[in-house]
């Protein structure tokens, strides 16, 4: 067994799950099984259960359903736009992946349209040189 799975098995769950919070844990619960330990999946039921949510599940559905909104409405921050702008290239196309995968599709959006101004305005400029020189 290796130093990483021992570490894993060693993990309290409960400990973690009872720092979530209720959208956090109806995420949890609602997405595909395999992405999570069944540790990790047995002490967000028991966390669950404890809080007595099932009630409250509507209002909880709404919040978790208004953070992913919120998550996938974010706007790049500028220097990412200028990184992408200055620096166009295969880097960002693994940022766009992390950011789609992540929820964050305006920002992924935003980083494409970016790299292609970047990528644009390089070409742009070698065909200029090429014509002026």
């Amino acid at each position: 067994m290796s130093i990483k799975t021992t570490a894993i098995k060693e993990m309290d769950f409960k400990a973690v799950m009872k720092e979530q919070t209720d959208a956090e844990l109806m995420r949890i619960l609602s997405v595909r099984e395999d992405l999570f330990l069944p540790e990790a999946l047995q002490a967000a039921k028991a966390e669950f259960d404890n809080r007595n949510l099932s009630q409250n599940t509507n209002i909880i559905s709404k919040e978790a359903d208004e953070a992913v909104q919120a998550r996938a409405a974010a706007p790049l921050d500028r220097y990412l736009k200028f990184l992408a702008f200055l620096f166009p290239g295969i880097i960002q196309l693994v940022f766009m992946g992390v950011f789609e995968a992540d929820g964050y599709h305006r920002k992924a959006a935003e980083l494409s349209k970016w790299t292609v101004f970047g990528t644009g305005f390089y070409l742009l400029s070698a065909f200029l040189a090429i014509i002026i020189w």
